[in-house]
């Protein structure tokens, strides 16, 4: 993609090879989303299969991309996943004898695309953009590009200024000779480290003089809590990483509010009046998540929040102070999501690395590894017995496990395509499952037999759970609504559509009268489970527009919120003191 196009001293250099492969090695892969939709040809994010054309899909992409400056399938995640599927690219701006040329890169089938490599094609683009199509033997030399622009005709403002030395330079100072020198290089070193025991000390104190969230909720307006990122959207330039439901849920007493972020924290809310009363993202002693939280969820007794993230380790937390409990690792990838056992006593966990685990929740051992899943897991839930587990998986099933052997019971099938979420009903007696198929299934939990298919959103279904009471069920989709059905029947009742889109997670309250939907564009909203009217919007992002920040707020958002971007920048500085004396000493 442009973005990882990089222009040093005339040359194009290609940065960040995290996809790169060599052909013929082991198929092993990343096996969850990964790359950057629009430039990632559907084989890969379909299948996570990867071909010697690949390169030439995105390479393609990338021309559009920098000879219009749109991108090459549009901007809404929808149209982008659509386009892509009918090989059907956005080309106006491009001339006449460029157009096959893409077209067929392009292609949605690798088999279809040109397989005599990325410089033949380039050779083929060069050739339609000189000459018509002449060979280089017989065609005039290929014209100079204007002004602005670099060889290949490609607008140099849009790849950004490199800053580097000039070539071929060799009479660097040899400072290190000169005494005054080597001295001043010994005092700024000495003075560099000094600031990593002065940042630890401030940092430290200032966490340990902190007072509890409730005595402080005023101040959090301005936390670095800010985006509610819910799986089923994808922006443009973003990678492809589709999060699992549990983004969003309320408390067991229904007071407050949980949101997972992508901002690599976890944030709780009012229920009523929408105020951010806490931020969970750790500390300078007792380190936060290091990546996007995916999923986030209170223990039964209201006391602990667990969140799992991308960087393969769940968390558990004091729900009243937000101090770190303790840490889980032990999955090998991305933790999609982590959800407590009925008596609180267990935490079982779904990730990319095709595994779900049960976890003792006091001590953070892992009890038991569940393998079965062909493909990434997205979500894991314990039946209300917490005597069996249901795993939703892209690998279009569900599986039933016991939750105290390990034994898989039954697998779900009937899906077309991945399931996001699989959770029980109040009696569990029966299972909802919501699938990028546009459906969601009510099965019986027992024989596996599918009861009841739910059709009516048109796009993916992203998320599905059961009322308090059993009766209804409430599904969000990336259609922009989350719907409410009649769990016997399977007719929907209502259709929840707000100012946001699409609506990618949604829970009950527990007394079953509210619902709270999460969206990727920075909101929740809570919703009247009656007769569908919004309560209360509740604004995740940095900034609140229009609200002015209290100075307590901005005093707290300074010590606390930057504590740790200042303290690494001054670890780094310490770090460049420490070679300054190294230098000085030589």
């Amino acid at each position: 993609k442009p973005q990882n196009l990089l222009l040093f001293h005339g040359r194009v250099k290609v940065g960040d090879l995290g996809l790169a492969k060599l052909v013929g090695a082991s198929t092993a892969s990343h096996t969850g989303f990964l790359g950057t939709i629009g430039y990632l040809p559907p084989e890969a994010w379909q299948e996570h299969r990867l071909t010697p054309v690949t390169d030439l899909y995105s390479l393609a992409a990338t021309y559009v991309k920098l000879r219009t400056g749109n991108e090459p399938f549009g901007d809404n995640p929808g149209e982008i996943i659509d386009r892509q599927r009918r090989g059907d690219p956005i080309l106006d701006g491009l001339e006449a004898g460029e157009r096959p040329l893409l077209l067929a890169a392009l292609d949605p089938d690798p088999a279809r695309r040109p397989s005599e490599g990325a410089q033949n094609w380039v050779e083929q683009l060069e050739l339609q953009l000189s000459g018509g199509g002449q060979s280089k033997a017989q065609g005039p030399a290929p014209p100079k590009a204007p002004p602005g622009t670099t060889d290949s005709g490609i607008p140099t403002g849009i790849l950004p200024p490199i800053i580097t030395a000039p070539p071929g330079r060799t009479d660097w100072p040899s400072w290190r000779d000169s005494r005054h020198h080597r001295t001043v290089a010994l005092a700024v070193g000495i003075a560099l480290i000094a600031l990593i025991a002065v940042t630890i000390v401030v940092v430290a104190v200032s966490d340990v003089g902190r007072r509890t969230p409730y005595e402080t909720a005023s101040q959090w307006g301005g936390s670095g809590h800010g985006r509610s990122d819910v799986a089923g959207t994808i922006p443009p330039g973003t990678f492809v990483a589709i999060q699992p439901p549990g983004r969003c849920g309320f408390s067991p007493d229904g007071r407050r509010i949980v949101t997972a972020s992508e901002d690599k924290t976890a944030g709780v809310w009012d229920a009523q009046t929408g105020e951010r009363l806490l931020v969970l993202k750790g500390n300078w002693l007792r380190w936060g998540h290091t990546d996007a939280v995916l999923s986030a969820a209170y223990s039964p007794d209201g006391r602990r929040i667990v969140t799992a993230s991308r960087d393969g380790t769940v968390i558990v937390w004091d729900a009243q102070t937000g101090e770190r409990l303790r840490v889980l690792r032990g999955h090998g990838d991305w933790v999609r999501s982590a959800a407590f056992s009925p008596d609180g006593g267990r935490i079982v966990t779904a990730s990319d690395d095709k595994t779900a685990g049960v976890w003792d929740a006091e001590t953070g051992q892992r009890r038991r590894l569940l393998r079965g899943h062909t493909d990434s897991i997205w979500s894991a839930a314990f039946s209300p017995d917490g005597r069996r587990i249901v795993t939703a998986s892209s690998d279009n099933t569900a599986i039933i496990w016991d939750a105290e052997t390990g034994e898989r019971l039954r697998v779900l099938k009937g899906h077309t395509d991945s399931i996001w979420s699989a959770g029980f009903s109040p009696d569990g007696r029966q299972i909802v499952t919501a699938s990028w198929d546009n459906t969601s299934i009510v099965w019986d939990a027992q024989t596996g037999e599918s009861l009841l298919v739910f059709q009516g959103h048109t796009d993916a279904v992203l998320s599905a759970v059961f009322s308090p009471d059993g009766g209804r069920i409430v599904t969000a989709s990336s259609d922009g609504t989350a719907g409410v059905w009649d769990a016997e029947t399977g007719q929907r009742l209502m259709a929840l559509e707000g100012p946001t889109r699409p609506v990618a997670s949604a829970a009950y309250s527990p007394d079953g009268g509210r619902i709270v939907t999460a969206s990727r564009d920075k909101t929740a909203i809570v919703w009247d489970a009656e007769n569908g009217k919004m309560l209360l919007t509740l604004p995740l992002q940095n900034e609140r527009a229009g609200e002015e920040t209290p100075q307590a707020s901005v005093q707290q958002e300074s010590t606390d919120a930057d504590g740790c971007a200042w303290g690494t920048i001054f670890l780094i500085g310490g770090i460049i003191g420490v070679l300054f004396v190294i230098i000085a000493s030589c």
